[in-house]
């Protein structure tokens, strides 16, 4: 072989080890500590990323409270965006049916772009965290507020009885009475495929046959489709529904009802999905859905009231990679390099929000390298793969 060829693919090796740690993700011990205020912080990972998506990590916050990391009401937990040497602050919820001071609270994120994503935690004076759930999810309701003047109630397309909304602080509660079923919908709020319904309740109280149910809503001119598990007969329940009646497009055993649980409703424009999150149980049907839909839940099919702690809409695949892992904890001991220099803003909606940036100025070096010190390897790179070619090109002339 052409000794100069041979001397250029030596050269070229070179060039790849060079830009090879430049290339990869970073580590969380090779990030600059966000804020010396927190002790603490995990690196958080994924299975599959997708713009836009809706994430949410689970943490022992039980654990860390009796071990005094982390404050009894979780105030200093903080989600962390690292990018092109920025550090920004995310907006995140803890979920009511995994709250703060338990063995799985549940965190949920927005996914914001390429990066490291971190959790921080272990500072007793932290100001109140960003939360404005609106800023996470396509639609999010967590009635802090009183919204009921927001939504249209009606009777489900093949009923009459039409439900009523009442708001108490934190939840509202849809009663029905007499038999059938009760929509509570935004009629105003379209969303398209993919999605998923979620709605966290409870049955308050129910008239006979333990048939009053917490249900999952997507509505169309023509259908509504719904989700519920039922104790009548301890089934999960997809049902289709227009003007002349109603279809059970899928079943399956469950025995959820009668204890707050979380029910999804999801669709990706060829399947249909009920999910009752608590019993861990899924059931599928295939169906057709495009264009728009109105979210909604609701209550049915005997007299009753169904109580209601949150109610959004998310993004959906299948499988769903929503559920990230956490690394192993760190300590600020253990990273000497800071920030210096910080901006925040605060403003208010539904909760306070703050966003917070941090430029680094000690370690420039981001998530994909420097710069500086990425050109040139990758110019030395393009340069070998010019000559070699070359080179390749006067072989076969020859």
């Amino acid at each position: 072989m052409n000794r100069k060829i041979v001397s250029l693919m030596i050269f070229l090796w070179i060039a790849l080890m060079l830009m090879s740690p430049l290339l990869m993700p970073a580590n969380a011990e090779d990030i600059p500590w966000w804020d010396q205020g927190y002790q603490y912080r995990r690196q958080i990972t994924f299975t599959q990323q997708i713009e836009g998506y809706q994430y949410y990590i689970e943490l022992n916050t039980s654990q860390l409270i009796s071990e005094g990391k982390l404050r009894s009401d979780c105030g200093d937990l903080r989600i962390v965006w690292y990018h092109d040497g920025v550090f920004e602050e995310l907006d995140r919820w803890i979920d009511k049916a995994y709250p703060c001071n338990c063995s799985n609270t549940r965190i949920w994120f927005k996914w914001a772009g390429n990066g490291v994503y971190l959790l921080y935690y272990g500072n007793p004076d932290a100001a109140n965290p960003p939360s404005n759930g609106s800023k996470i999810f396509i639609y999010f309701d967590d009635f802090s507020q009183n919204t009921t003047d927001l939504y249209t109630v009606r009777a489900r397309k093949d009923k009459t009885t039409v439900p009523s909304i009442s708001w108490s602080q934190g939840y509202v509660d849809v009663s029905m009475d007499d038999a059938g079923w009760g929509v509570v919908e935004r009629a105003d709020v379209n969303v398209t495929i993919p999605f998923s319904v979620r709605v966290y309740g409870e049955t308050v109280s129910c008239s006979s046959n333990s048939d009053c149910n917490v249900v999952a809503y997507a509505s169309n001119s023509t259908y509504d489709y719904q989700a519920h598990v039922t104790g009548f007969n301890d089934k999960l329940y997809l049902v289709r529904s227009d003007s002349s009646g109603n279809t059970v497009l899928a079943s399956v055993d469950s025995s959820s009802w009668g204890s707050p649980l979380v029910q999804e409703l999801a669709a990706n424009g060829s399947k249909l999905w009920g999910i009752d999150e608590m019993g861990g149980v899924t059931v599928e049907a295939d169906e057709a859905l495009s264009g728009e839909y109105n979210p909604g839940f609701g209550a049915g099919y005997q007299s009753g009231t169904i109580r209601y702690y949150y109610f959004l809409v998310r993004k959906y695949s299948y499988p769903d990679p929503a559920g990230a892992a956490l690394g192993v904890e760190e300590t600020i001991s253990q990273t000497t390099t800071t920030s210096s220099t910080q901006t925040s803003t605060t403003s208010s909606s539904t909760a306070q929000t703050t966003t917070t940036t941090q430029t680094m100025t000690e370690n420039p070096s981001d998530y994909y390298g420097d710069l500086a010190n990425t050109l040139v390897p990758l110019v030395m790179l393009i340069g070998v793969l010019v000559s070699l070619l070359n080179l390749m090109l006067e072989s076969t002339r020859r």
